[in-house]
């Protein structure tokens, strides 16, 4: 309903008065019904918009915190799988009790072991070679 005066558009409502055989009604613009609405609709598209900002920064940084040892854990398997076994892993990864944690202390057991498997045949190759030098001493 619009206002012949103003043309302003405005609600209407009317309720019966008890007992009188009446009825009462009252119009209130458009925009005073609406006003709150609109400021509602505001905060909330606000508190929306914080709230998906926050839980980007969230994610992102579960992300870094999930991906920095594992990419620290590539490069400490690129650094053995060359052959260099005396970089140490990182005591702070052996320590996790995660999974992070598990991976840096299954790389520490394969590293060590295979630096004493090396550290054997090594003292294998040198037996070997004393045994030869001796066997040579004994021939005429």
């Amino acid at each position: 309903m619009k206002s012949i005066k103003t043309r302003i558009p405005k609600f209407l409502g009317y309720a019966p008065v008890t007992g009188t055989g009446w009825s009462i009604a009252v119009t209130l613009p458009k925009s005073e019904v609406f006003a709150d609405l609109k400021r509602l609709t505001a905060t909330i598209t606000i508190i929306t918009l914080l709230l998906i900002l926050l839980s980007i920064g969230t994610a992102f940084i579960l992300a870094c915190r999930i991906s920095r040892p594992l990419r620290l854990s590539a490069e400490h398997l690129e650094v053995v799988a060359s052959g260099d076994f005396t970089k140490e892993v990182s005591p702070i990864y052996l320590n996790m009790k995660d999974e992070i944690g598990m991976l840096a202390k299954s790389i520490n057991k394969m590293q060590t072991s295979f630096t004493l498997l090396i550290k054997c045949v090594a003292d294998a190759s040198t037996k070997m070679v004393n045994l030869i030098s001796h066997a040579d001493d004994n021939m005429p």
